[in-house]
């Protein structure tokens, strides 16, 4: 799993599938410990933003703002 934090989301999971695939491809009955997915959660947990903007919305948002004054 990941040694090194790294701050793309798309990265991380890219890499921890590829892990994951690997692993799978080489054994037919390995297993994963569970405190090496509990890691990998936290650490996608602290990529993913806290709150989840909106484009669509913003440029309604701003639009109606610019139209009032």
């Amino acid at each position: 799993m990941a040694k090194e934090q790294n701050t793309n989301i798309y990265e991380f999971i890219d890499k921890e599938l590829s892990e994951l695939l690997a692993l799978y491809a080489l054994s037919d009955n390995k297993r994963v410990r569970v405190s090496k997915v509990i890691k990998m959660l936290l650490i996608l947990e602290s990529l993913i933003p806290q709150i989840v903007i909106d484009g669509d919305e913003m440029v309604k948002y701003f639009n109606k703002k610019s139209h009032k004054g």
